[in-house]
């Protein structure tokens, strides 16, 4: 009986086999057409009161001790720049640093051209009127968005102000340190609130794009500073600064 059993299980095993090698299966395939993937956009415009923001103000006739508007010299133009975000991207940031382009002058007047200095300018080289920067303070500079975030407040950097400095650059300043506009040329300031989008919505042939969100930098208060000695190596000099505005995405 045992063989016998034995025989038989190896027929069901071949039996088996000869079955698997026969089976078939069920498919079907179904096709979804015309679908799509898109991109979110960053898009920056940089206006003032007008369609743009360039030469959006102005300090005149800078001299140790005299500040514009208060003891003599003059400021034009709204000293702020709108920042918007006419993309669709909602969670942004800004970065914002600064150069300037500084040069020889006679009359501190930008719009005629370089001209030789004066003979009480004891330089009269285009880089001496770079040590102007470093004699010129800046009172304020405010970033405002939702609130008003204090980057520089009474000639200093603010705790605010230092928090939002590139990281890199930390170990170069302090709060409460003094700020001059050759520091100002050294900063660099990031992750910043950005606006909220627009979708493409913006238009700047009307006063009223005012109106959308946006954020704000502005400045105030460029003043002279006193020293011991004569400053005669930047007077009616001119300096030109550029602004530089980046919207980044946020990280995820």
């Amino acid at each position: 009986m045992r063989s016998a059993f034995f025989a038989f299980f190896l027929a069901g095993i071949v039996v088996l086999a000869v079955g698997y090698g026969t089976w078939a299966y069920f498919s079907d395939l179904e096709v979804s057409a015309g679908d799509y993937v898109t991109a979110d956009t960053l898009d920056l415009v940089l206006t003032d009161h007008t369609s743009d923001a360039n030469a959006q103000w102005g300090y005149f006739y800078i001299a140790p001790g005299r500040v514009p508007g208060v003891n003599g010299g003059y400021s034009e133009g709204d000293r702020a720049i709108h920042i918007f975000n006419n993309g669709t991207y909602p969670n942004t940031t800004v970065e914002i640093w600064f150069t300037f382009e500084c040069y020889e002058d006679n009359d501190g007047n930008y719009t005629n051209g370089l001209q030789p200095g004066p003979e009480s300018d004891t330089l009269q080289t285009n880089e001496s009127a770079y040590l102007m920067l470093s004699e010129i303070t800046l009172n304020t500079m405010e970033y405002t968005d939702s609130q008003t975030i204090r980057l520089i407040y009474d000639k200093k950097l603010t705790e605010t102000g230092y928090e939002y400095l590139a990281p890199e650059l930390k170990s170069e300043f302090s709060p409460g340190q003094e700020i001059t506009l050759a520091d100002l040329a050294r900063m660099r300031f990031v992750g910043l609130p950005g606006p909220e989008p627009l979708y493409g919505t913006l238009d700047t042939s009307s006063i009223q794009y005012l109106d959308e969100p946006n954020t704000q930098l502005s400045f105030d208060g460029p003043e002279g500073k006193m020293l011991d000695s004569s400053q005669n190596y930047w007077q009616g000099d001119v300096c030109i600064m550029t602004v530089h505005v980046r919207l980044l995405q946020s990280e995820p």
